[in-house]
């Protein structure tokens, strides 16, 4: 069925008086490219100018990344400073096309000004740029979360258009990017679309994220490790984590979870959130998706390893991408009695998974969701009431293309395509058998955005269209804001 629009008025597809820096380099070529010559970096394939863009340190010393990229080989020269009739100039001797400088010693919560050189006689449209220090220790924070941009096309840059302009306008004090950030990590045109995108808000916005398996392809994610300094703790990886708000971030690199580096990766996490008793919020941030009723499937490894493991160590709230649209769940581990390991002593609490997929690249409906033929998720579980292993099977349907949001006058809304926002509301009809056990939510085919509102005693997580409606299902069944109460001393230990 489809249902009238309501509102308010108003893959894995191809296709930071204070000394002011503390630091400042430029880097010259880093990474293989695939499709570029010889092996050349990001910014001297290219040989266009991007940016910028703010990478930020947190922590007791805050400091602020300023990368961008230039056409011609230029000395690195960045204008800075608290007042923006007195700028500064910051000089590096050294020439290239990527530029980065790390300002230090910043004041925690202090605003910043920035013009960043881009050539004699090169305009450089919005500035200058101004930035907020990191603050660590603030009550409060907001924050953006979005993932999968993949510009490849008119289309696709279309739609990461709409998601950078929605971003620029939040008012966030941070964005999260759920990796996929260009469409071939190692083919150095996409990037051109990708740092675009990125820059419309991020040159005043700080932005973290995680990599994605389009990130690492072509060159293993080294060019989005070189334009991202972020602080990993695996120089080959790309995992790390950081703290705002009183809230810890777990940020994974779901890529690399097997074998030996997937098991130091899986350590470091369990020992970073179990000395994190004290936040009074813990979340977990990676690319691949442990639940979906999307087109890349569940019952695998990931969701087999994740789902014990953030509720062991007192996980609030897991955001990811990977699927194009958006999906909510708020799981209880162990209902039903079921369980991935008959050692696991499950806590009773819930925790609220998040697929933000919906940045700018094709829906899933792109990729056969409508039509997909009928199949079964497989899953070998222990039964805690009865004491033995089972064999679960649970259906897997086509998304239903007769129940959908009409928005068909209005495709910037956030399908543009059809504007028909297809929907997964399992009250109505479900579309996975799991959808009950698991306590699946809601889901829509659309272009979209998280904002996560940290407070000192609840976090809000709400989802937003382009032009920042709040989802809320068909006839408004469904709002998509949930209310988090801070938690303290709840963190789990390994087992």
């Amino acid at each position: 069925m489809s249902v009238p629009a309501r509102r308010r008025p108003g893959r894995r597809r191809l296709l930071a008086g204070v000394a002011l820096v503390s630091q400042l380099w430029l880097s010259g070529c880093a990474g293989f490219l695939a499709g570029s010559p010889r092996g050349e970096s990001v910014a001297n394939a290219l040989r266009q100018s991007a940016g910028p863009w703010l990478t930020p340190y947190f922590g007791s010393e805050p400091a602020m990344v300023v990368s961008w990229l230039t056409a011609d080989s230029l000395a690195t020269r960045l204008f800075f400073g608290p007042d923006p009739d007195a700028l500064q100039p910051l000089l590096a001797g050294a020439a290239g096309r990527r530029h980065r400088v790390e300002l230090s010693g910043l004041a925690p919560g202090g605003r910043y000004f920035y013009i960043p050189d881009f050539g004699a006689g090169a305009t450089v449209a919005g500035a200058p740029f101004s930035f907020v220090a990191p603050d660590s220790s603030a009550a409060s924070a907001e924050l953006v979360l979005f993932g999968d941009m993949q510009a490849a096309d008119d289309f696709t840059r279309r739609g990461g258009a709409l998601i950078s302009r929605a971003i620029a306008a939040s008012g966030a004090d941070l964005v999260v990017q759920l990796g996929d950030v260009v469409q071939a990590g190692g083919y150095a045109p996409f990037w051109r679309d990708a740092l675009v995108a990125i820059s419309a808000f991020a040159a005043a916005t700080p932005l973290v994220g995680v990599i994605g398996n389009h990130d690492y392809y072509g060159d293993d994610a080294r060019a989005f490790r070189d334009l991202f300094p972020y602080p990993y703790v695996d120089p080959t990886g790309g995992y790390w984590s950081f703290e705002l708000a009183g809230a810890c971030f777990v940020l994974l690199d779901s890529s690399r979870l097997g074998g030996s580096a997937g098991r130091r990766q899986k350590a470091w996490a369990e020992a970073t959130l179990a000395a994190a008793a004290d936040a009074s919020y813990r979340f977990i941030i990676l690319h691949h998706t442990p639940l979906t009723t999307g087109t890349s499937g569940s019952g695998g490894a990931l969701e087999a390893w994740l789902l014990p493991f953030a509720d062991r160590l007192g996980v609030d709230a897991v955001f990811f991408g990977h699927d194009h649209h958006y999906e909510h769940w708020e799981t209880t581990y162990g209902n039903e009695g079921l369980l991935f390991d008959p050692a696991d002593r499950p806590s009773g609490r819930s925790i609220h998974w998040f697929c933000s997929g919906g940045g700018g690249a094709r829906l899933e409906i792109d990729y056969g969701l409508l039509t997909r033929a009928p199949a079964a998720i497989q899953r070998r579980l222990y039964d805690s009431s009865a004491g033995a292993w089972l064999q679960r099977s649970d259906f897997r349907l086509a998304w239903d293309s007769g129940r959908y949001l009409d928005y068909q006058n209005d495709l910037d809304y956030g399908q543009l395509r059809d504007g028909r926002h297809y929907y997964h509301l399992p009250a109505e009809a479900a579309y996975q058998g799991d959808t009950g056990w698991l306590g699946y939510g809601y889901g829509e085919q659309t272009l979209h955005y998280l904002r996560l509102s940290i407070g000192p005693d609840e976090a809000v997580i709400s989802v937003h269209y382009p032009n920042g409606d709040t989802l809320t299902g068909p006839g408004g069944v469904v709002p998509q804001v949930f209310r988090l109460p801070a938690r303290r001393g709840t963190a789990g230990s390994a087992g």
